[in-house]
């Protein structure tokens, strides 16, 4: 909508204030139809409340992830100490009952080859 010159330097404005419901430009009922200044506040002030919500879901989201944070801090020290105890108490008897079992079964074969080649001094001085 223009407005004369007039109006727009500051004397008498063409567009009056209206009651809540009415047009601004002629007066009529909107028939339950809002005032669209009225809706564009509705919808402003609804915005505002859902940018309100999501500022304090981010400012609680720097303290949950501290605290997840230290929670797999604390899982990755109990994981790395139950891995550090593991070789002493479980590998290490293993591995050395391994090693006995080693030398023994070398120990044998040394002894089945000596007493071969014995058997084949017997069989050859007899």
């Amino acid at each position: 909508m223009r407005q004369p010159l007039s109006s727009r330097r500051g004397t008498a404005s063409l567009v009056t204030e209206r009651e809540p419901g009415q047009c601004r430009q002629c007066g009529q009922d909107l028939h339950g139809a809002e005032d669209p200044r009225e809706e564009t506040l509705a919808s402003a002030r609804a915005k505002v409340d859902r940018l309100r919500l999501d500022l304090g879901d981010l400012q609680r989201t720097p303290t949950t992830a501290g605290k997840a944070a230290d929670a797999a801090e604390e899982a990755a020290a109990q994981a790395l100490a139950l891995r550090d105890s593991y070789e002493p108490d479980h590998l290490a008897p293993a591995r050395q009952a391994a090693q006995r079992a080693e030398k023994k079964a070398f120990g044998l074969s040394g002894g089945v080859s000596l007493s071969g080649g014995t058997a084949a001094d017997v069989h050859h001085l007899a």
